[in-house]
Parts: structure tokens; C-alpha cells; sequence
């Protein structure tokens, strides 16, 4: 929210004001959230990647289930051998789905590690050693001095680590809400011919028709021929890919 954002920024501001009044070194220790924001920024994108993806495997996944468990369609299910290709359809959607998270998973993983340890030990551990070097080895700070610089230190990291979260959130929603402008903006491959003829009402009849989808090795219509008379009623039924429309 913003009362969380300005809060960070007032904590921040506070905190390091009193920061530098003591040892300015430390404020570098606070500013590592900054430089994991390229390590998040990367994760986001890889994250993205998997999940655009992954939507259509998903998307076979449930029109499998869906078709499987329908009322509608249990007594085909059980009485054909129209569950075997559904069922394979499925499977290799799964199929996919593991594939894909052997792919992306580790990518994942791996970055997501190195943004929660390296920044962990970076802003929480070597502030505690470098307050302890200062008291102990060199002599230049005080105890009381320590406790303060230590304490500073964990309101300036989680201030600007909750900024940096929340910069993330918003540069993550972008990229699914770019998605769906260039969706939304994408203009039809075939324009409107207003002046084309309309159609009268009357019978519909094709003869020895093909048709093929782009990139495709072969013809979803290969040489049809029907015809539908005037007020006649029909059904066309099929997977999705087989020509219906």
C-alpha cells in the first residue's frame, strides 16, 4: 500500500540519518537489497517465461479431466475406446508439465537461493562482524554504540528490502498486463470486406474441400463434401485442431 511505502521511506531516512552520525561504512551493508533486485528481477523473468508456457499444457490438462468426468460423456468413456486417446492426451500434458519444470525448476531455484541466503548472510551476519571488529579490534566504537549500528542496520534492511519486494510485484503484474495489451491490440488477420456479397438464405453445400492450418504438415479437411439443406439442423463435433470451424 502506500502507507507502506512511505512508511519504508520515512524508517529508511530515519535509521540512516542516525546511521551515518555513528559509522557511514554500515549503510553500504544495508544497500545489498538493492543489488539483489537484478537477481529477483531475473528470477521474475524466468518465472514468466515458464508460466506463458505452461498455460497451454494446463489448459489440455483440464479438458482432459474435464471430458473424462463428465456425466455427459461417461457412458462413451466406458463403452467406446474414445477414453484412450483422452487419456493420452492427458498423459502428455503431464509429460510436459515435468519437462518444463526440469527446465525452468532449477533456473528457479537456484536464483530464488541466491537472493534469500546471500542477502540474508549480506545485510544480517556481516553487519554483526563488522560491529564486532569495530569493538573489539580496532576499538573505534562503543558497545552501546554496536547495539545501535546493528539495530539500525535491520530497520534500514527490511525498509528498503520491503520496497524492493514491492518494486518486484509491480514490475511482475507488468509483465502479464503487457501480455494481455499486445492480446488485446492484435489485429485481425483478416479484415471485414464490406462490400463482399452477403450470403442468401438457402441450402449450404461444399464440395471435395481442403483446408490447412499454418505450419501444419497436413490438411484438417481433406476432400469433404456434405450438404445442409434450408432449416436443416446439424452438429459439428470434434477435438480441438479438426476443422470445425
Amino acid at each position: 500500500t502506500i502507507y507502506g511505502f512511505m512508511y519504508c521511506i520515512v524508517t529508511f531516512i530515519g535509521a540512516g540519518s542516525l546511521a551515518l552520525t555513528i559509522d557511514p561504512v554500515v549503510l553500504v551493508f544495508a544497500l545489498f537489497p538493492f543489488a539483489m533486485t537484478f537477481i529477483s528481477k531475473r528470477r521474475k523473468n524466468v518465472y514468466y517465461e515458464m508460466d506463458v508456457k505452461s498455460t497451454e499444457l494446463v489448459r489440455h490438462k483440464w479438458y482432459s479431466l474435464r471430458t473424462f468426468y463428465q456425466r455427459n460423456f461417461a457412458c462413451d468413456m466406458h463403452m467406446t475406446d474414445i477414453s484412450d486417446p483422452v487419456f493420452m492426451r492427458f498423459k502428455k500434458a503431464v509429460d510436459a508439465s515435468i519437462d518444463l519444470c526440469r527446465q525452468y525448476g532449477f533456473k528457479i531455484a537456484s536464483l530464488w537461493f541466491i537472493e534469500a541466503v546471500a542477502g540474508s548472510i549480506l545485510s544480517n551476519y556481516l553487519p554483526l562482524l563488522y560491529a564486532g571488529w569495530q569493538i573489539l579490534g580496532t576499538g573505534n566504537m562503543t558497545y552501546g554504540d554496536g547495539l545501535v549500528i546493528v539495530d539500525t542496520i535491520t530497520y534500514l534492511y527490511e525498509s528498503l528490502r520491503r520496497i524492493t519486494d514491492g518494486y518486484m510485484d509491480f514490475y511482475e503484474h507488468a509483465l502479464f498486463i503487457e501480455n494481455l495489451r499486445s492480446f488485446l491490440d492484435r489485429e485481425p488477420a483478416i479484415s471485414e470486406n464490406r462490400e463482399a456479397p452477403r450470403a442468401q438464405y438457402g441450402d449450404i453445400e461444399l464440395k471435395d474441400v481442403h483446408f490447412r492450418y499454418d505450419g501444419c504438415d497436413k490438411d484438417v479437411l481433406d476432400g469433404v463434401s456434405m450438404k445442409i439443406g434450408k432449416g436443416e439442423k446439424i452438429a459439428l463435433v470434434g477435438h480441438n485442431g479438426a476443422g470445425k470451424t
